[in-house]
């Protein structure tokens, strides 16, 4: 089942931001709503999402799917359904994110382009 998640679903969302952070991917929880993946009432992957209003514009964020049900079309069923209810409560905004080479393709196939290159840099101290 997919669900835009409210505030009964802090702890479950704090548990994935806490697994998604020990694979050295940062969640963050402010001003972003999250859309999530329920099998058998457990939350097993998320897509998070903000709204500009004055700027007509949506940043589409912070996707991430448990490894165990990783290769299961979650990431998918949950980005065509942001898609869908971004069309019916935002229409007429632009959609920008930042994609990954895992998640790239399967933007292209929803009809993203790419408008400037990205990169996902890290440093350990």
């Amino acid at each position: 089942m997919i669900k835009l998640l409210n505030f009964s679903h802090r702890k479950s969302l704090k548990r994935i931001i806490k697994i998604a952070s020990s694979e050295d991917m940062y969640i963050s929880r402010k001003k972003n709503k999250f859309i999530g993946f329920f099998i058998e009432h457990k939350l097993v992957g998320i897509v998070g999402f903000y709204a500009i209003k004055k700027q007509k514009m949506i940043g589409f964020v912070s996707a991430y799917v448990l490894p165990q049900h990783r290769l299961k079309g979650i990431y998918k069923s949950l980005s065509e359904y942001r898609l869908q209810h971004s069309k019916e409560f935002y229409p007429g905004y632009s959609i920008y994110l930042t994609a990954n080479n895992n998640s790239k393709h399967q933007l292209e196939k929803l009809g993203f382009i790419n408008v400037e290159p990205q990169y996902r840099m890290k440093l350990d101290l």
